[in-house]
């Protein structure tokens, strides 16, 4: 990661660790008031092609700061979210490519209603700059997510929702099912991010699902892109507090894909090895 993504990355950890944290948040027990999370990821060398022809080796290593900021809104249950996020998506190897990076700096703006400890609708804004190198008002975008439950049975629920945004080539659909098999055990038959996830107590969390890391940016020539990454891992995550967590990932990158849209061109990676790690504080 070069210079300028230190900045980007460091400075909205930073905001995490200087926001106050007042009574309220201290007091809060079921859904956490203030939140900071970072994670970084390394995918191995993948053969990169451009309609079956071979351009070359890319690697992958991307660093993600989130810090978010809960308020609790009208009926229990309600909050509304404000807070910062910033992504750098580092490609690196001898390609043909020619792209080296991919950013973003973002406002999060949320509406959420939790049962319990459990989210059961949201919907949010990431008002931000998605670039490349270069921050410019054409890379202006707000991406928009809106995702709710369906109450099936005692243990079954539907999802249904969508995400969508100027730079991208088309809505994301978020539909399926999700299913309370036993207390410590869930199946989330959700598209795109289907997982199965075991809970034997509070402070121990072991999934085993596919991730979708993606998003639409504008290229420093002007040119949209809608990148995206679907990976399938298992991921550990151990509370070693009430406020401090950390995660490990380790798993495997199917395909790693950059969609010119507008100029009919797309670029995608055969498969690579990845490994994650990230910490979390919640208060």
């Amino acid at each position: 990661m070069n210079m300028s993504s230190c900045r980007v990355f460091l400075s909205v950890c930073l905001c995490g660790i200087l926001v106050p944290v007042s009574n309220d948040l201290r007091a809060a027990e079921v859904v956490p008031l203030l939140l900071w999370d970072v994670q970084t990821t390394h995918s191995s060398n993948s053969q990169l092609r451009e309609s079956g022809r071979g351009m070359g080796k890319q690697a992958l290593s991307t660093q993600q700061g989130t810090v978010l900021r809960r308020f609790s809104i009208g009926n229990e249950g309600w909050y509304f979210g404000a807070g910062l996020q910033g992504e750098s998506f580092s490609f690196s190897g001898n390609n043909k490519s020619g792209l080296r990076h991919l950013r973003d700096v973002t406002a999060q703006i949320s509406l959420e209603y939790f049962v319990g400890e459990t989210q059961a609708a949201s919907l949010s804004f990431k008002p931000g700059f998605y670039f490349e190198d270069n921050v410019r008002a054409g890379a202006f975008d707000m991406p928009v997510q809106l995702v709710g439950g369906i109450p099936l049975t005692a243990n079954l629920n539907g999802v249904i929702g969508a995400a969508g945004a100027r730079f991208y080539k088309q809505p994301i659909p978020i539909v399926g099912l999700s299913w309370t098999v036993l207390p410590t055990v869930r199946l989330d038959a959700v598209f795109p991010e289907p997982a199965l996830t075991y809970s034997p107590d509070k402070a121990l969390e072991i999934k085993l699902g596919g991730e979708l890391q993606s998003g639409g940016f504008r290229m420093d020539s002007g040119t949209p892109l809608e990148y995206y990454s679907y990976q399938i891992k298992t991921r550990v995550s151990y509370s070693v507090t009430r406020v401090l967590k950390f995660s490990g990932a380790v798993g495997y990158e199917l395909e790693r894909s950059f969609d010119y849209f507008h100029r009919g061109r797309r670029e995608t990676s055969d498969g690579a090895i990845l490994f994650q790690v990230g910490a979390g504080l919640s208060f």
